[in-house]
């Protein structure tokens, strides 16, 4: 809620294994804001529940307890990145 609140004007994008939508799915704009949890506990539910459109998901096999904070933050920023734009042809 207080991050909210400082950037009142951005969308927000949760990265949880939870969502249904896939991380390629959303057209990211500048100032959108990426949030992720930790590898051990994920993000809280109240967050999950209050912006459910916001939602996402890189696929993994259910087996798969989580995906590496890391590596999902660099899949995350290297797809916003591509879709703005800012990569060479």
């Amino acid at each position: 809620a207080e991050l909210r609140q400082k950037l009142p004007d951005r969308r927000f994008w949760l990265f949880t294994k939870f969502a249904t939508q896939l991380a390629w799915e959303p057209r990211y704009q500048q100032q959108d804001v990426l949030v992720f949890g930790s590898e051990s506990q994920g993000l809280p539910e109240r967050l999950r529940v209050e912006n459910p459109a916001g939602c996402v998901k890189f696929p993994m096999r259910e087996e798969v307890r989580s995906l590496n904070l890391a590596s999902t933050a660099n899949a995350a920023i290297y797809e916003v990145v591509r879709q703005l734009g800012g990569l060479p042809d």
